[in-house]
């Protein structure tokens, strides 16, 4: 994964760890299954406490057994294994200990996929989370797991089939599934928000964000809370979300093989969540999408249902869509888009799988769905599969083998992502204006293949250099000078090519020069060939060249300032979170504190309370044996019973206890006060550890960020002098071009012919003395061009004049 900003981007080296539902998870103190098929061991899992103490988790042969294999470049996920079939998978951390949280507002997210091989039925999925960063380790006592071992799963879905939630097994109510002997459900569900970046197949593709009335994964207990059935819209997350499906959106010919998006090739997704005041802190009020396909950048496909407009998810298409295809928007009363954003900023997990859907047989992406509506109404239609095409026995027997590959993940600032900057096309150009002029054609199209373009593209954009004029030439390289500092998605190259015409409106050609000093050849003597040199067009070559260094000097201020402005706003963030978790974890101690004196307190009166009664209830039994032994009722009437030695024996043993009940009891308050006191200090001790690993994670985040904004710094620090490069060997070829053109005027003898004509580069040299040979090979040529008459009308690093 690469993280960027517009100074380019920084590899990062991470792992990804499968589920923990698909692990073996057998007994802590042998092999004995917890859970065989889709039933639970009812002697190793009695009640859901006993059970998560009585189960482990096991590793994972992720190849062998998942069908999950990794390049170092690419993750592929395979259907079927074996008897397995899908698995899920989340990004980690570099240590390996934490899931990796993002916050996409005001970024975006760039991946390439291939799923070329993934048929009707199927979804090969790229989503995002909010669960939590540990997996709930540090939160439930029971998980001794955590995010290295794929706990803590959760989405909008509530799904009931996870097999322990929070520390508990899922097993209250547990119900085995029909039709799969894998799975089953249980009375509890795992809810949180969820952000569906990518659910595709190689016919359809939605994109859609769904949203919770909860902060963070939480459980829900009743069908009501887990919208079961009718109550679907009830539940804590709204469970359909708003979507953007460009085949149910009206447009049938832009995704799927051979379509506008070829889905037979890969290709790379590109997704962009734009906040309304343009921070990292503002509201989330659109979610953008664009493609990128063999070097063309594709823009989403717009609405073409009545009354929905766009091609991008906005509040207002959403309720728009909601309205048009007659379903509830439960999207917009959990908050919508803007609790979407707030759920990002949280933090959310990247989550990527490959699965088939005994619920619905994933007709609600690909076929017509809800499979009773007539397929004329609109929304309905979703893809071209028919409706008993994802049926999961029929795609596990005819498809084991599909798959889906995801690579080259990027996430950085808006327009950063280098699948959406044009660099090869830009490349290209600044290549072809290097070209010798008499380039051929197939030459010019092998060069367009080793740069890996569109050559039918380049062709007809006519990017041979000997195919355009001077001018063009001119009016070429400003746009890629201007591509170079501009980030925007471009439609198309042709775009980037056109030369904008003020500039050209501006500019005195120099084919008009070169004809101009043509025509003087029979018109004027050899000793005005000096003022002819300094004509319009040589005093516009220094303009522009004064004109792109101001740019290029604003540009690299303008970096710089906006990368640390970035950098601190992170910084900021970080420091306002760990503060906020240090608080939140400092309350937590506080009131676990607070509640553990409480039970003190109370403990400590309820033993009280016991011994009174023990006492009175010693004295009346002391009262009535006295009485007895003295020969009378303890109303005072004579008795006439034999009073026995065992009768007085048992009035002294009474006496005694009466005697060392006070000291008893006051040792019994001291052994409560000494084993609380005891437990106060575990506890402090232990909530000492828990802030001590707290800070030592938010030390380590604090580290990575500060490694991450130094090599953002080096990046940019870097590329400024490739962009200084760049700029020169422009200017370069723009005074070849014009010397030669000169040159050719000239009615100058053959050995006379001008020297190099100077630039404006030296300015950027200013903070460096200049190489001194160099100089004076310059000086000396101008000074003995000076000698025979002719004056270029430059002067080289401030300096004037010739020696004698």
């Amino acid at each position: 994964m690469s993280r960027c900003t517009s100074a380019g981007c920084t590899k990062e080296s991470h792992s990804v760890v499968l589920d923990a539902n698909w692990r073996w998870l057998h007994s802590t103190t042998g092999s004995t299954n917890c859970y065989t098929g889709n039933t639970w061991d009812k002697t190793l899992c009695p009640d859901p406490t006993t059970c998560a103490t009585n189960c482990a988790l096991d590793g994972a042969e992720y190849e062998g057994t998942y069908g999950i294999k990794s390049d170092g470049e690419a993750l592929t996920l395979t259907l079927k294994t074996g008897s397995n079939v899908g698995s899920r998978v989340y990004l980690l951390g570099p240590q390996g200990e934490n899931y990796v949280l993002f916050d996409l507002k005001n970024k975006e997210f760039t991946f390439d996929v291939d799923v070329s091989n993934l048929p009707c039925g199927l979804n090969g999925a790229l989503y995002f989370v909010e669960m939590d960063r540990d997996g709930g380790l540090s939160e439930y006592a029971n998980n001794k797991a955590g995010a290295k071992y794929g706990t803590g799963y959760c989405d909008s879905q509530c799904p009931q089939d996870i097999k322990f939630i929070n520390g508990q097994a899922n097993i209250d109510n547990w119900t085995p599934a029909t039709g799969n002997s894998n799975t089953g459900t249980g009375s509890h569900g795992s809810c949180c928000n969820e952000m569906d970046i990518w659910e595709a197949n190689k016919v359809s593709a939605a994109l859609t964000p769904h949203v919770c009335n909860k902060a963070g994964q939480t459980v829900c207990t009743s069908n009501t809370t887990c919208g079961v059935g009718n109550e679907r819209a009830d539940g804590v997350c709204d469970k359909d979300g708003c979507d953007f499906n460009s085949y149910r959106m009206g447009n049938h010919s832009f995704y799927g093989a051979g379509k506008t998006v070829d889905t037979s090739s890969k290709f790379t997704v590109v997704t962009q969540f734009i906040t309304a005041d343009g921070t990292d802190s503002g509201d989330l009020t659109e979610i953008r999408r664009v493609y990128v396909q063999d070097g063309k950048v594709i823009q989403n496909s717009k609405s073409d249902v009545a009354g929905v407009e766009g091609n991008s998810i906005t509040e207002g298409f959403c309720k728009a869509q909601k309205t048009a295809f007659g379903d509830t928007d439960s999207f917009d009363a959990r908050g919508g888009l803007k609790a979407m954003g707030n759920a990002f900023s949280r933090g959310m997990v990247l989550v990527m799988s490959i699965w088939d859907d005994y619920a619905a047989e994933m007709r609600w992406l690909d076929a017509p769905y809800p499979a009773t509506d007539a397929t004329t109404k609109p929304g309905v239609e979703r893809g071209t599969c028919a409706a008993n095409s994802g049926v999961p026995a029929t795609v596990e027997g005819n498809s084991p083998g599909a798959s889906v590959q995801f690579s080259n993940i990027k996430v950085g600032t808006i327009k950063s992502t280098p699948s959406t900057r044009n660099d090869r096309q830009a490349s290209y150009i600044r290549e072809v204006l290097r070209l010798r002029q008499d380039e051929t054609e197939d030459e010019v199209e092998n060069k367009a293949r080793e740069l890996g373009l569109d050559v039918a593209t380049v062709t007809s954009l006519e990017m041979k250099s000997h195919s355009r004029k001077p001018a063009e030439q001119n009016a070429l390289l400003l746009k890629v000078e201007q591509q170079n500092e501009d980030v925007t998605v471009v439609s198309s190259i042709k775009d980037a090519c056109e030369p904008p015409q003020n500039k050209l409106d501006s500019v005195a050609p120099i084919g008009d020069m070169h004809k101009s000093l043509e025509e003087s050849k029979l018109e004027q003597p050899p000793q005005h060939a000096e003022e002819m040199l300094k004509g319009s067009a040589l005093r516009q070559l220094g303009q522009d060249q004064a004109e792109q260094l101001d740019r290029f000097v604003a540009w690299s201020t303008k970096q710089r300032a906006e990368l640390e402005a970035q950098q601190n706003s992170l910084r900021e963030q970080m420091k306002v979170r760990h503060d906020s978790a240090l608080e939140e974890l400092a309350d937590g101690h506080n009131a676990a504190m607070a509640e553990a004196e409480d039970k003190q307190v109370k403990a400590e009166a309820d033993m009280r309370a016991s011994h009174d009664r023990e006492k009175r209830d010693n004295a009346t039994a002391l009262k009535h044996m006295e009485a007895y032994c003295a020969g009378r009722y303890s109303s005072g009437e004579l008795h006439d019973r034999v009073v026995t030695a065992q009768d007085n024996a048992e009035l002294e043993k009474t006496k005694r206890s009466r005697e060392q009940m006070d000291g008893r009891h006051e040792s019994a308050i001291n052994v409560l006060r000494g084993e609380q006191s005891r437990r106060m200090r575990l506890r402090a001790q232990r909530q000492e550890r828990e802030e001590q690993e707290l800070r030592r994670v938010q030390r380590r985040e604090e580290l990575e960020l500060e490694r991450s904004c130094i090599q953002e710094v080096a990046l940019l620090e870097n590329e400024i002098p490739e962009r200084r490069r760049q700029l020169q060997g422009r200017w370069q070829l723009q005074t070849a071009v014009m010397t030669q053109q000169f040159a050719a005027a000239s009615v100058l003898p053959a050995e006379a012919r001008l020297p190099p004509l100077p630039t404006l580069a030296w300015q950027l040299d200013l903070a460096l003395p200049p190489p001194a040979t160099t100089l004076g090979a310059v000086e000396e040529a101008r000074c003995e061009t000076s000698k025979n008459g002719i004056s270029t009308g430059f002067t080289m690093y401030g300096k004037s004049g010739c020696a004698a």
